[in-house]
């Protein structure tokens, strides 16, 4: 893999603050999945997480497994249809897929559309929840259990090109999700733009 000096840059700043929960928002062909794979993989590789989950749209989750396994040797699941049947064949009705497979990557549109499947996630305790296509969490069904979902893993990273496509106040929502005590209120997020003071440590 060629790696840039502003991906290796982001990781290292990345996996030196705990827990890592950043907001990943380069340009389109800019790498922040190299930059995602690279803080997985430290965050695994130093057992500072042992189950994570790769929140992607269908179109693009068989890329990650790819990327993961051919770039950074890490071998995730895909959790389909067949996959998630096949839990409930072997473990029975109700077995928990992400408690089976501890490093998985998940369809977006499934985990829009089954907000059991995301409870589960939530209950396997995963200690890293990675959601590509950021700025698309907030639309359609289960939104609420997205946000838990995200909320409840110690590190969490969410990639988007477009982190202001939703306007001021999903960006707002996207950095609550990594960061809820910083701004408090979309009112106080919103006026400390305004001032140019809204950073985060």
């Amino acid at each position: 893999i060629e790696l840039f000096p502003h991906q290796l840059h982001a990781a290292m700043r990345a996996v030196e603050s705990d827990p890592v929960r950043w907001l990943l928002a380069d340009e389109v062909g800019l790498g922040k999945t190299v930059e995602a794979c690279l803080i997985l993989s430290a965050l695994l590789r130093t057992q500072r997480a042992e189950r994570a989950l790769v929140v992607a749209p269908a179109t693009l989750a068989v890329q990650w497994l790819g990327e993961l396994y051919r770039k950074f040797h890490q071998v995730f699941v895909l959790l389909d249809a067949e996959r998630l049947e096949s839990v409930e064949t072997d473990y029975g009705e109700g077995g928990n897929p992400f408690e089976v497979h501890p490093f998985a990557v998940l369809p977006l549109e499934w985990a829009r559309a089954d907000a059991r499947l995301l409870d589960q996630a939530k209950e396997a305790g995963l200690d890293l929840v990675v959601v590509d296509e950021a700025h698309r969490f907030f639309r359609g069904e289960n939104e609420d259990a997205l946000s838990r979902l995200v909320e409840s893993a110690r590190h969490a990273l969410l990639l988007t090109a477009t982190p202001l496509q939703e306007d001021r106040r999903g960006f707002f929502k996207l950095l609550s999700l990594l960061h809820p005590d910083t701004f408090g209120t979309f009112k106080a997020f919103d006026k400390q733009v305004g001032k140019g003071e809204a950073i985060i440590p």
